[in-house]
């Protein structure tokens, strides 16, 4: 019913001057999300949907969204109907659809037998009304795979340094999942639509009983292949609650990667606490990024309780580029801008780097040198100065490879000159 809502409605050619249609607006039929509590968690962007991968949001409209994060990238796909496009909808701030310049529509098509996405900021400030505005650069920074019938189609979203796309721990943006033809044009800006708010969390549990706490020092915990994942499991509770026993192992990926542990539930001390610890060593081999780890709890009464945690499989190093808002201008400029070389070991890291810059820039200063990290998972500042081509608005890449001993760690970044 939707889909042909969906339909009916892109095909009505409506103006802002013209009466109503009698066709109502689906995109305010508000979205029911499956669990708005999204986990970080780093799914395979290869067109593939495997166990466990990925974080189903929504199911309507003959379409299943799926929805998940972590810092600094969003991760959507869709199992759809052929013929049909994916529409995602967010509002960064929640406060409304039409209201200020944070939302952002993306929408997913198959074009030639590949995946294509079309990504619009909405700027509501403007007197003359609401304006998509393209933003072109997340075709640049973002990945998408796609089945070869176009009935599953994932991606990671990175914002292209334009601010469009703000991905933090515990925030609280609205989304809304859509599907339409893919020989229906482009949706109005001035079409309201209702979202739906969810939560980017490090953990959240399922059929919890009443009257047992649990905490974890795991949120966000990170290790590096060939190390050790130790987290600590707090329970408040009491023996009434027949907690019989406990089992914890990664999930999708993670589970190749780490020990499954199954073990006995401690009882509960006379102040009404227990613990369990997961200590397990992590494959030198695996992935790299966030997983889950599961831990289930088996009672002698009821359903089984379900804790996860977001952990994440790091890289030696992370690099973060801090772009400035860069303006194009009728003559060649220079400006500069700032780097952290991260470390994710708990040992002192000596290295040096190099930064490639796009065609047509020219490196002024910063472009290669040594570095030292003196402190567990600390990090080292440096500045990079450029000049900027005449007329150079886009969005662009900047390549900076690192090395720490043998080891060699290539990073591709973006910014984009308006």
């Amino acid at each position: 019913m939707l889909v042909a809502l969906l339909f009916a409605w892109t095909q009505q050619g409506v103006t802002p001057t013209q009466v109503a249609p009698a066709q109502p607006n689906p995109l305010v039929i508000p979205p029911i999300f499956a669990e708005p509590k999204r986990m970080a968690l780093t799914p395979i962007i290869d067109g593939k949907l495997d166990p466990e991968e990925w974080d189903e949001l929504i199911s309507a409209g003959g379409m299943t969204g799926y929805l998940q994060w972590e810092p600094g990238k969003l991760h959507v796909a869709g199992r759809i109907p052929a013929g049909m496009d994916l529409v995602v909808s967010m509002d960064q701030k929640s406060d409304g659809w039409l209201v200020g310049n944070d939302n952002v529509e993306f929408r997913f098509k198959m074009v030639g037998g590949r995946p294509t996405l079309v990504a619009r900021d909405l700027d509501a400030t403007r007197k003359e009304g609401p304006t998509f505005i393209e933003n072109p650069g997340f075709n640049a920074s973002s990945s998408i795979a796609a089945s070869a019938d176009g009935t599953f189609i994932e991606a990671t979203l990175v914002d292209p340094g334009t601010d469009s796309l703000i991905v933090t721990g515990n925030s609280k943006p609205s989304f809304r999942l859509d599907v339409v033809p893919s020989e229906s044009p482009n949706l109005d800006a001035f079409l309201p639509r209702t979202l739906a708010r969810v939560e980017y969390v490090f953990n959240r549990s399922t059929a919890l009983p009443a009257g047992l706490v649990w905490n974890s020092d795991g949120y966000g915990r990170v290790a590096l292949p060939g190390d050790r994942l130790r987290v600590k499991y707090g329970f408040r509770g009491t023996d009434q609650l027949a907690v019989k026993r406990i089992q914890l192992r990664g999930e999708g990926w993670l589970r190749d990667s780490v020990n499954l542990v199954e073990k006995p539930f401690p009882m509960f001390t006379e102040k009404k606490r227990t613990g369990v610890d997961f200590d397990s060593a992590v494959d030198a081999r695996s992935n790299e990024g966030w997983g889950v780890l599961r831990a289930t709890l088996q009672f002698a009464n009821g359903p089984d309780a379900i804790l996860q945690n977001s952990v994440r499989v790091a890289p030696l190093v992370d690099l973060e580029l801090v772009p400035n808002e860069i303006k194009a201008q009728s003559e060649p400029h220079v400006r500069k801008m700032a780097f952290y070389i991260r470390s994710n070991s708990p040992r002192m890291l000596r290295g040096s780097f190099q930064v490639a810059l796009p065609a047509n820039f020219e490196a002024k200063t910063g472009y290669e040198g040594d570095f030292t990290i003196g402190t567990s998972r600390g990090s080292a500042r440096r500045v990079i100065g450029f000049v900027v081509p005449k007329e150079g608005s886009g969005t662009y890449p900047i390549k900076f490879t690192i090395f720490v001993g043998p080891k060699k760690f290539e990073v591709t970044r973006y910014f984009t000159v308006f």
